[in-house]
C-alpha cells in the first residue's frame, strides 16, 4: 500500500525563508513596492538594486521570502553598525506579492522579528517613512514601538519616525 504522499506540490501556499543571495536580489529589485522605492530613495538615496546589495552586503544576518515557484517576494535582515552586536538595525524590502499574502507573512514576521530580538537583546531600532502607513501598522503588530513624531532623516531629510524593540 503506497503511502500518502502524491508527488504533487502542496496546495497551499508556503513562503521559504532562506540565505538572501545575489539572485534574490536580482529576482526582486524589479518588483519592489512603491512605498519601499519611496523610502530607500528618501533614507539613502540609492537605486534599489545597490541599496539591496549594500543592505545585504553589510548586514549580520540576511533572509530572503521565496515562494513556492522560486519568486523572491521579499529580503530583509538586521546589521550591527555601532560595534555593539546587541543592537541591531533591522531592514525589510518586499513587493507587492509579499503584501498580497499578508496573512502568511505576518506569522513568519513575528516569529523572526523574536528571532531578531534573541540575537539583538539589548535593542533593535530603525526609521519608518511617515507616509509609509501599511509599514507603521505592521511594525506595531508584530512588537515594535513606533514614536510618532516625525523627525528629518536620511539624505532627503525627509519626515521619518523611529522605531524600537
Amino acid at each position: 500500500m503506497g503511502g500518502l504522499y502524491d508527488g504533487k506540490k502542496p496546495a497551499h501556499r508556503v513562503i521559504e525563508v532562506t540565505k538572501c543571495t545575489y539572485e534574490h536580489i536580482d529576482n526582486l529589485a524589479p518588483r519592489v513596492a512603491e512605498a519601499d522605492l519611496l523610502e530607500v530613495s528618501l533614507s539613502c538615496g540609492l537605486p534599489i538594486r545597490q541599496a539591496l546589495i549594500e543592505s545585504m552586503e553589510s548586514s549580520e544576518y540576511c533572509w530572503a521570502l521565496v515562494d513556492e515557484d522560486e519568486v523572491c517576494l521579499g529580503v530583509f535582515g538586521y546589521a550591527c553598525p555601532f560595534g555593539d552586536d546587541e543592537i541591531g538595525v533591522p531592514w525589510l524590502i518586499a513587493s507587492d506579492d509579499l503584501r498580497a499574502r499578508a496573512v502568511e507573512f505576518f506569522k513568519l514576521s513575528v516569529a523572526w522579528v523574536d528571532v531578531m530580538s534573541v540575537n539583538c537583546p539589548k535593542l533593535l531600532f530603525n526609521y519608518v517613512h511617515a507616509d509609509n502607513k501599511r509599514a507603521i501598522r505592521w511594525l506595531k503588530r508584530v512588537g515594535f514601538t513606533v514614536l510618532d513624531a516625525p523627525e528629518p532623516f536620511g539624505v532627503a531629510q525627509a519626515p521619518f519616525l523611529r522605531f524600537y524593540k
